[in-house]
């Protein structure tokens, strides 16, 4: 077993649970965020391909427990396919820095809102005000995600480092 799937999976529930936390704080505001394409990235760039569907299994369930207004299991349905769809193409950026797993979240993010977006929407097709609180949230966690991509990123592989575990990733190409 690769026991980075433990440290990634530590960290992906440590920061659920701080965005659950702010989240809960600017609530009478009537905003919120959400971060998923946070959780998947590094997995899925540092370690092989079973350890890195685990990690986005886990990581999904543990969401869909999170948020209870979504049918239980459209995050790990959700983490497993995109895990699924961007584990090969993984040799194609550098893990190391930061700047490839931000761009890679930001995206992934921006699409898993709006699949979840379009997915609550049933009924609501017509209405302004879904809409507009929806583009709002959506803006907010893109632009928190930028703030605390690189944070949280570091903090994965610092852990990794503090625990002793390979930081190197796995099967990548010598470049």
């Amino acid at each position: 077993m690769d026991r980075r799937l433990i440290v990634f999976f530590a960290s992906n529930a440590l920061l659920l649970l701080l965005c659950i936390l702010v989240n809960n704080r600017i609530s009478a505001w009537s905003i919120s965020f959400m971060l998923p394409g946070l959780f998947i990235v590094l997995p899925a760039l540092y370690m092989r391909f079973f350890p890195a569907l685990a990690c986005a299994l886990l990581t999904g369930f543990w969401m869909d427990a999170a948020y209870p207004a979504l049918p239980f299991g459209s995050f790990a349905f959700l983490f497993t396919l995109i895990t699924l769809s961007f584990y090969p193409l993984r040799t194609r950026f550098r893990p190391e820095n930061n700047f490839h797993p931000t761009m890679i979240a930001l995206v992934l993010n921006g699409l898993l809102l709006l699949v979840l977006g379009i997915t609550l929407a049933s009924g609501q097709w017509a209405s302004t005000a879904y809409w507009q609180r929806f583009f709002t949230d959506a803006l907010l966690a893109q632009g928190v995600l930028l703030t605390i991509a690189p944070w949280f990123f570091n903090l994965q592989r610092s852990s990794l480092v503090l625990f002793g575990l390979k930081i190197d990733p796995e099967d990548m190409p010598l470049r």
